[in-house]
């Protein structure tokens, strides 16, 4: 369509100086045709391909980032389904050796996971929930593996009240503290304490997940071992934030080891309830 637009836009620039130099006093020698076919045909067809270029180019590039944006979503549904097996597989395996000491234990523990397992169909669609939510989901963990460890496992919350309707992705925390629990606590003989803190700094919200237990190994190459719950949590962070956020996972310089998340502080449409009591300290 360049082509005909050029010839109708160079006949009526045509026309127009032939008028306006009719009615000029001065004479003037008529617009050449080829004048204009050259000064305007060229430069007509030139604009004209230079919008199509960008247009498509626009078009393509929504195009790009709308492929992107769907293999990031089907990856990060990927990752957050890997743990939903994971988890199980070690809270069955742990409770398997409580039937034998204590079957009202093994019972009533039974009837948490089934609970646990519940708010997690509830949520399973969900990439991102307010953090209560998911401190809720974890107080509920925390209660089996109480239950599991008895005096050997001890919590503590420190939850700042302005961070409870943020945006957080949906069970980010509970791989980190079942790390804590597996290779700080559970292999001390006395056991030890789980920190979960949150806290508001500007535009940023803070997580940390901080225990005194035996901290983490570090393997043949002198990096910290990282399970595969860690390893997700990882993975997904990156995916849902890019260079927005920071997790670090290193041991404390006295005992244990501290997880730190960092990522930007976004209110949720879904408010806390004041009346809610989920976190004891």
């Amino acid at each position: 369509l360049s082509f005909p637009f050029s010839v109708l836009h160079i006949a009526l620039v045509y026309a127009a100086n032939s008028v306006f130099l009719a009615w000029s006093d001065e004479y003037r020698p008529p617009v050449p045709v080829l004048g204009l076919l050259v000064g305007y045909g060229a430069t007509n067809v030139m604009v004209y391909w230079g919008i199509v270029a960008v247009s498509q180019a626009l078009i393509y590039f929504s195009r790009y980032r709308e492929r992107e944006k769907s293999l990031a979503q089907a990856q990060l549904q990927a990752l957050k389904t890997q743990l939903n097996p994971h988890f199980l597989f070690n809270t069955l395996n742990a409770i398997s050796e409580l039937v034998y000491e204590s079957a009202e234990e093994a019972e009533r523990t039974i009837s948490k996971l089934s609970e646990l397992l519940r708010l997690s169909l509830k949520t399973e669609q969900a990439q991102e929930v307010p953090l209560y939510e998911e401190l809720e989901f974890l107080r509920m963990y925390l209660e089996i593996q109480q239950t599991l460890l008895q005096e050997r496992l001890k919590v503590c919350w420190q939850i700042a009240p302005e961070t409870l309707s943020a945006c957080v992705p949906n069970m980010i925390l509970q791989p980190i503290v079942e790390n804590s629990i597996r290779h700080g606590i559970v292999p001390r003989r006395r056991g030890g304490t789980v920190e979960i803190i949150s806290a508001r700094e500007n535009d940023r919200l803070v997580l940390i997940i901080r225990d005194d237990g035996l901290g983490l190994a570090a393997g043949e190459n002198g990096v910290l071992g990282e399970g595969i719950g860690v390893l997700n949590t990882r993975s997904r962070l990156k995916h849902l934030y890019g260079v927005g956020h920071k997790f670090t996972l290193q041991n404390s310089g006295d005992a244990g080891a501290t997880a730190f998340i960092e990522i930007p502080f976004v209110e949720s449409s879904k408010k806390y309830d004041e009346q809610d009591t989920y976190f004891d300290s």
